[in-house]
Order: structure tokens, then C-alpha cells, then sequence
């Protein structure tokens, strides 16, 4: 079953994440993401940045972590700059992708579109909020 989450802008391109219900463990949990970027890493870096955010500030609707794991973005953005900056700036979400299946599709003017399914170590994600002391985090 997958389940659209949202449509929205990551830096000049276009991003869109939803879930797909196969885990390979039941502390994992798959997300789909689809993003633009001016090549195949910057789609790629998209679509990952994408999913994590929306495990992290939207949920994941139709599995057991429809609700978001943190606050709103902005907020926890203030509240946790240097955390913020680590995991998504820095790629420190790469630590929990489990696997990743990727699928390019040629995007428009020169663009390249993505699309993939990240399996992403959920637990392990909980578990790094927690030693972390991330403010406004909702587990």
C-alpha cells in the first residue's frame, strides 16, 4: 500500500515522499521519495533528505509512525541547530538507511528526476533523537 505525504520544494527542485508497508524488520520502516535535481546525486541527495524529513516532521501515513517523530521543522530547527545541522546538512541520516532501491526517470530541461524506497532503521533513529536530548522530540 503506498500513500502520498506531501509535495514540496527542497532547495530549487521539487521533492514528494510516501510509504510503502514492507520493512525488513519491525524496527525499520520503508519510505518512498521522489525528488528533481540538476543531476542524479543532487536527485538522489533530494529524495533521501526528503524521506527523513518526513519520518522526522510528518509521519508516515498508514504504518505504525503516522505521527511524526518530532515537532514542526522550524521549531525544532531553533530549538536543535547543531543536531539539525548533523543529520540533514552533514548526511548523518545516511547512518540509518538500511537499503535503498533507486529508479531514475529522466526529469525535464535537463533535470533528472528520482525515485526511491529507503529502508530506514527506526529504532536506531529513536535511539540517536534520545542520546541526543533532541527538544520537542514526540516518541
Amino acid at each position: 500500500m503506498v500513500g502520498t505525504i506531501a509535495l514540496y520544494c527542497t532547495g530549487n527542485y521539487a521533492s514528494e515522499a510516501s510509504t510503502m508497508k514492507t520493512p525488513m524488520k519491525a524496527s525499520s520502516i520503508k519510505v518512498k521519495a521522489t525528488a528533481l535535481g540538476k543531476d542524479k546525486a543532487t536527485a538522489l541527495e533530494n529524495a533521501e533528505v526528503r524521506a527523513f524529513k518526513s519520518l522526522l516532521f510528518e509521519g508516515v501515513p498508514g504504518t505504525a509512525q503516522s505521527l511524526p517523530l518530532l515537532g514542526e521543522e522550524e521549531e525544532f530547527m531553533s530549538q536543535n541547530q547543531r543536531y539539525y545541522q548533523e543529520l540533514i546538512k552533514d548526511k548523518g541520516y545516511k547512518n540509518f538507511i538500511q537499503s535503498l532501491e533507486i529508479e531514475y526517470v529522466k526529469g525535464f530541461m535537463g533535470k533528472k528526476n528520482i525515485e526511491l524506497a529507503l529502508n530506514v532503521d527506526l529504532e536506531a533513529l529513536k535511539k540517536d533523537l534520545k542520546k541526543n536530548k533532541v527538544n520537542s522530540i514526540k516518541l
